[in-house]
């Protein structure tokens, strides 16, 4: 009879755990693993679009959606799917852009950026009205294309604005009425659409997995975002409490999250 009353607290407390446990194995709602991943990429409706080299994967927070190869065009250095239904994939080793379409397949022939003699680009961004930026290390030159691919806009000799000796960018994106320009030591130039220099701000070096948004950008390591606006604060973002500590990146929006460590993918959904 004594016993009892040790045995019963000790068995709900155990009921707890194994429901805890539960609990936090259906934390995520789908897990992947993706070797030699490169980079990703959120899209506006919630897709998460993953790359290697040669391949291509969308992912929602609850499945694989689709996956592409892309064998012919070389290694994919950078995808921008702002536009998901019309993101731009950049070969920079071929020198050639691809528009793609909300399944990751091209919606035509790639563009060799040769012809317009620019196949030195280091980084390119989609820009409003189906255009698109590419910015040229070698030249320090920011160029704006249209949609029909006439230069509209052409802004040289970016080190003198910015007063940089160079610039290896890592990641550019339009957002809002402003283009960033991010290079591999953590410089952020700031420019208006219209290829007005407005600041340049110094950061930590970046890491994987940027994000847009209209008063700046993001970057995701280790469970932190470090945001980086046109105002040129940098200002940590805890990641949400649910998604876990050791994550080496994460991402998401509006209750999807990824979190990456190594080559395993876990996807999350929170309402």
């Amino acid at each position: 009879m004594g016993a009892d009353k040790y045995i019963k607290p000790l068995a709900f407390c155990l009921l707890c755990l194994a429901l805890a446990g539960i609990t936090k194995a259906q934390d995520a709602h789908f897990k992947d693993h993706f070797a030699a991943w490169k980079d990703a990429r959120l899209d506006p409706r919630g897709t998460f679009w993953i790359w290697s080299n040669r391949e291509l994967r969308l992912y929602t927070s609850d499945s694989l959606f689709l996956s592409q190869s892309f064998n012919a065009l070389g290694s994919i250095h950078s995808i921008d799917p702002s536009n998901p239904l019309k993101a731009l994939a950049f070969f920079k080793e071929q020198g050639r852009l691809v528009f793609l379409d909300n399944s990751g397949s091209p919606l035509a022939e790639s563009i060799p950026l040769m012809d317009f003699g620019m196949e030195q680009a280091t980084a390119a961004c989609l820009s409003y009205d189906n255009g698109f930026w590419l910015f040229l290390s070698n030249e320090m030159r920011l160029v704006r294309f249209d949609k029909q691919l006439n230069i509209t806009l052409d802004v040289p000799n970016v080190h003198l604005l910015a007063q940089v000796n160079q610039l290896q960018p890592v990641f550019m994106a339009e957002a809002g009425r402003f283009v960033f320009l991010l290079d591999q030591i953590g410089t952020l130039l700031v420019f208006d659409i219209f290829g007005g220099f407005i600041q340049k701000s110094q950061g930590p070096e970046p890491g994987k997995c940027m994000d847009w948004h209209t008063g700046g950008i993001e970057d995701a390591r280790q469970g932190i975002r470090l945001f980086r606006s046109k105002k040129g604060m940098n200002l940590p973002i805890k990641s949400p409490d649910a998604l876990p500590k050791n994550a080496e990146y994460w991402m998401g929006k509006e209750g999807r999250y990824l979190s990456i460590s190594g080559d395993s993918l876990s996807f999350y959904r929170f309402r």
